[in-house]
């Protein structure tokens, strides 16, 4: 995919998840966050949202590891209202997918263009979602 195809958040991810290396996070986010850029490249939308809430509650368990006693329990005090109104949806967008409980949007069953274009918005809000976090992690020099 040619960068000029790519959404604004596709390459504002791209371009905080590549080179690898330029994050701050354990190899198991690492690896995540590998695979969703292989996932962004080959633009694969429904597998970006389940893998970018995976990402997300990956990087606040190794956040909480160093939160102290007065440290928020999610390990993302620091996030604004809208910020952790992004990430709720997000959960709740990945868990409509992965636990079925009647047709949801993108999901009708037929797979049609207008399936198709409502996962590949939903993916980009997604990757809109999980930036303030990858920001965060940004090792800067």
């Amino acid at each position: 995919m040619t960068n000029s195809a790519l959404t604004p958040a596709e390459r504002q991810f791209l371009a905080l998840a590549e080179p690898a290396g330029k994050l701050d996070i354990g190899p198991h986010t690492a690896n995540l966050v590998a695979e969703l850029v292989r996932l962004v490249h080959a633009q694969i939308p429904l597998s970006q949202i389940i893998l970018a809430a995976t990402i997300s509650d990956s990087l606040a368990h190794e956040q909480s590891e160093f939160d102290d006693e007065e440290g928020a329990p999610d390990g993302f005090s620091w996030l604004s209202r809208k910020e952790v109104e992004a990430l709720l949806w997000l959960r709740e967008r990945r868990n409509q997918l992965v636990h079925y409980q009647g047709i949801t949007d993108g999901m009708t069953g037929k797979y049609d263009t207008k399936d198709a274009a409502h996962l590949r918005a939903d993916a980009d809000a997604a990757l809109s979602a999980l930036l303030p976090l990858l920001e965060e992690c940004e090792i800067i020099g």
